[in-house]
């Protein structure tokens, strides 16, 4: 009995034995396989062979990939002609069911019903900017519906040719940021993580010439209400590409901005770019074009009437009146007749071209010869204080227009205009004989520096009111207003005796005409009053002075300093 006992206690030993070999050898193979999947250069020789994704398998996930972090916006096309449907299937058949927003001004007509399709499957929306009395502030920009870290907006007519050139952006991004695509996933779940810089990745098109400028810097002058365009030679520190591009941008970095897919665009999207400090990245890789557009010439010129439209509106949201574009080429003929412009020789020795407003400029005439040794052509163009227009300046209270309350100067387009008057009225003076003098602000502006002030919105000629009658245009005048032929507006003040010359009978820029009587040894004012009628004694004007002043030499008295401290001219 003691044996069978001791015999079973003996083999229970041994089962255990086993067991516990066969568990440690078990746990033992585990970490071996652990350690191989990590290190895969270790443990050859038991290391799982793992089977490679098929190509199918690949595609998909990056299909889904895109789908989840990029946008697709279409934002520059035409209603009356596009390639908008070819330029969709080359991508919904790249990477079916990504997000497409089309994005319009107003409403198409004809519609656009050729979409249809890809509307049907809520993958492409159609999205109407501007006011809609059905809609929420939210649904009224198209941006806050994007739900994704990324957009690519598109040109019209374009072929999207493979995913490997989304793949280089969302790196060349990842670049910029300094952080990898798992990363960036990770951080856009988060609200309160930290951005990177803002930055955005430019990718031309292949059928863009290379020897053409496509980089243009931008200079804004809110203070002188202007906006300079200049041509620059490299794409480093670039402010708006030229030629056909596509941008690929945070939509963070689009929310940043006041309007970005405002009209017209890209221009005024560029503009707010520099505003808000965002790099620009040059791709190299390029898109490829579609079918060609534009070659008839009706639809040629509706877009570039449209385009004119839409450029005057963005100068009045920006509040811009002068627009400076600096572009190497051949210069422009004196009287040609194609562009009709004025050209006159710069102070710098360059050529300054004054254009109408009427011609305003597309993006390809921006496209200009890196070629150093061609001249420098400038373009100035002026918007508002036209002859059928009120004058920027509007009415004075207290001596200080609106605009001196927002930090601003007088609009450029203002101070042309009123130089434009004072010219003339120089002219007829001289031409008749009439005794006259520069007076007030304008003088002390002309002795410190031949010129207008930032400031000035009106200028004051003070004559001898006994040479009135040798001016047909001041005697006539005095009876009722009347316009000369050059369509300058002649009017007796109704609070004076004096007389104002405008630029027009809309237009009220203009200068003032100030009579005094010389008879005695005392210059005194004839009928008019307040700070500007000031007796003086007649030695400041025996003998008169002269003062160069906008190019041309004024009469004006001597001993000027003391004249203008006498009036309190500071």
């Amino acid at each position: 009995m003691r044996l069978k006992y001791s015999k079973l206690c003996t083999f229970l030993i041994i089962a255990f034995n086993i067991f516990l070999c066969y568990y440690i050898w078990k746990l033992f193979i585990g970490k071996t396989i652990g350690k191989s999947m990590k290190f895969p250069n270790a443990y050859n020789a038991i290391t799982p062979v793992t089977e490679k994704p098929k190509p199918k398998d690949r595609i998909q996930s990056t299909n889904k990939h895109i789908k989840k972090t990029i946008t697709i916006i279409f934002r520059d096309f035409y209603h009356f002609e596009n390639d908008l449907k070819l330029s969709i299937e080359s991508i919904v058949t790249l990477i079916p069911n990504v997000q497409i927003l089309v994005i319009y001004d107003e409403d198409p007509y004809p519609p656009m019903d050729y979409l249809a399709n890809y509307t049907v499957r809520n993958n492409v929306k159609l999205i109407r900017l501007g006011f809609d009395i059905n809609k929420t502030a939210k649904l009224m920009s198209p941006i806050f519906q994007i739900r994704t870290k990324y957009v690519l907006i598109l040109p019209d007519s374009v072929r999207l040719g493979g995913r490997s050139i989304i793949q280089k952006m969302l790196k060349e991004m990842g670049n910029v940021e300094g952080r990898t695509d798992s990363d960036s996933e990770k951080t856009s779940k988060k609200e309160n993580s930290v951005r990177g810089p803002k930055s955005m990745v430019v990718v031309p098109f292949s059928s863009n010439v290379r020897e053409f400028s496509n980089c243009c810097s931008i200079n804004i002058d809110f203070i002188n209400w202007t906006i300079e365009y200049g041509v620059k030679n490299r794409s480093t520190n670039c402010d708006m590409f030229l030629q056909k591009h596509a941008i690929f941008i945070e939509t963070a970095t689009l929310k940043d901005m006041p309007d970005a897919l405002s009209p017209p665009f890209p221009e005024f999207f560029y503009i707010q770019s520099k505003v808000s400090q965002v790099k620009k990245i040059l791709l190299t890789s390029s898109l490829q074009d579609g079918k060609r557009l534009f070659t008839a010439f009706h639809n040629k010129q509706r877009r570039k009437e449209i385009r004119r439209q839409q450029f005057k509106e963005m100068y009045r949201k920006l509040l811009v009146k002068k627009v400076i574009r600096k572009m190497t080429g051949k210069p422009i003929a004196k009287n040609s007749k194609p562009n009709r412009h004025r050209i006159a020789a710069g102070s710098n020795g360059n050529i300054e071209t004054k254009a109408d407003n009427s011609q305003i400029q597309n993006n390809e005439n921006h496209i200009n010869l890196p070629n150093n040794s061609l001249p420098l052509i400038t373009t100035v163009e002026f918007y508002g204080c036209e002859k059928n227009t009120k004058s920027c300046v509007g009415t004075v209270f207290n001596q200080k227009p609106f605009y001196t309350y927002l930090d601003k100067h007088t609009p450029p387009c203002c101070l042309e205009k009123l130089k434009a008057v004072f010219i003339h009225i120089i002219e007829e003076f001289e031409n008749v004989g009439i005794r006259y003098w520069l007076d007030n602000h304008a003088l002390r502006s002309a002795i410190e520096t031949n010129d207008l002030a930032f400031n000035a919105y009106e200028i004051d000629i003070s004559f001898n009111v006994f040479d009135l009658e040798r001016s047909s245009l001041l005697k006539k005048s005095q009876a009722r207003p009347l316009i000369d032929v050059a369509g300058f507006y002649w009017i007796k003040a109704t609070d004076g005796n004096y007389f104002r010359v405008q630029y027009s009978k809309v237009n009220q820029i203009g200068v003032n005409l100030l009579p005094f009587d010389l008879s005695g040894d005392r210059v005194v004012p004839t009928s008019f009053y307040g700070w500007k009628a000031k007796e003086f004694s007649a030695e400041f004007l025996h003998p008169m002075s002269t003062v160069v002043f906008l190019g041309k030499g004024i009469m004006c008295p001597n001993n000027v300093v003391e004249f203008l401290a006498l009036k309190n001219i500071k």
